[in-house]
């Protein structure tokens, strides 16, 4: 079965989905990735360094993308850097002005920061609509907006 034009999203507290919901521009979406390793074309191509990216996603309010903002924190396993990656998301969120959480419904999108796509990408293999990179999580039929991380 063909993905969706428009996909739920359910918020779900305490989860991926926490902070998702509409304000002034739209709609949108604050999530964190899984570490990411860096770009093979970058400077430091083979230098096992990974990066887990915070990434505030806008959508108009019938869910067509139109901005992404990140930001890259360098992810060491002996490091805490939770903190880091909470506080980014939170300034994401305070500088959305006022805002509501609740679902959102968006259309699939793709974009590539620093040689890695992110998005909400349609696998024809699985049938199924995987936040990436990761999967982060992963939407399945009946397309009710919940999903598996």
């Amino acid at each position: 079965m063909p993905a969706p034009e428009l996909l739920l999203i359910k918020r779900m507290e305490d989860l991926q989905t926490e902070l998702i919901g509409r304000c002034e521009s739209g709609q949108f979406l604050i999530v964190d990735s899984f570490p990411v390793a860096a770009d093979p074309d970058s400077a430091f191509p083979g230098s096992g360094r990974s990066y887990i990216y915070v990434m505030r996603y806008l959508f108009t309010p019938d869910g067509v993308f139109f901005q992404a903002e990140h930001m890259k924190i360098e992810y060491l396993p002996d490091r805490e850097c939770s903190h880091l990656v909470e506080e980014k998301k939170r300034e994401f969120l305070n500088d959305l002005g006022l805002h509501t959480f609740c679902d959102i419904t968006v259309k699939l999108f793709a974009i590539t920061v620093d040689g890695v796509k992110f998005g909400l990408l349609y696998s024809e293999e699985t049938e199924s609509i995987n936040l990436e990179p990761g999967p982060i999580i992963t939407f399945m039929e009946p397309w009710d907006g919940e999903y598996y991380t």
